[in-house]
C-alpha cells in the first residue's frame, strides 16, 4: 500500500488499541515508492539499528528459522537473499 494510506489507518487507532503492521522487505515493489508503506514507516518510527523514535513503538524482524513453510521456502530465501 501506499505511505498516506498507512498513515490514514494509523491516524485512526482508538484508544487503547494495539495495532500490529506487518510485511515482507523481500516482497516489495523496486522503485515504486509510492507502493512502499513499510519501508517508510520504519524510516519514520525507527532508527538504522531498529530502535524506536516513540516509546509506544516496536520493531521484530523474524529470521530464517521462524519460516514455518516447507523447508523448500527457506532455500528459495536464502538463494535469493544470497544472489545465488
Amino acid at each position: 500500500i501506499s505511505p498516506s494510506i498507512l498513515k490514514l489507518l494509523l491516524e485512526r487507532i482508538g484508544k487503547g488499541t494495539k495495532v500490529v503492521v506487518i510485511g515482507c522487505s523481500g516482497q516489495m515493489y523496486a522503485g515504486k515508492k509510492d507502493r512502499d508503506a513499510l519501508s517508510d514507516a520504519i524510516y519514520r518510527f525507527f532508527d538504522e539499528y531498529g530502535n524506536p523514535f516513540y516509546d509506544d513503538f516496536a520493531l521484530h524482524k523474524f529470521g530464517i528459522d521462524d519460516v514455518m513453510r516447507d523447508d523448500i521456502v527457506k532455500s528459495v530465501i536464502i538463494a535469493y537473499e544470497h544472489n545465488h
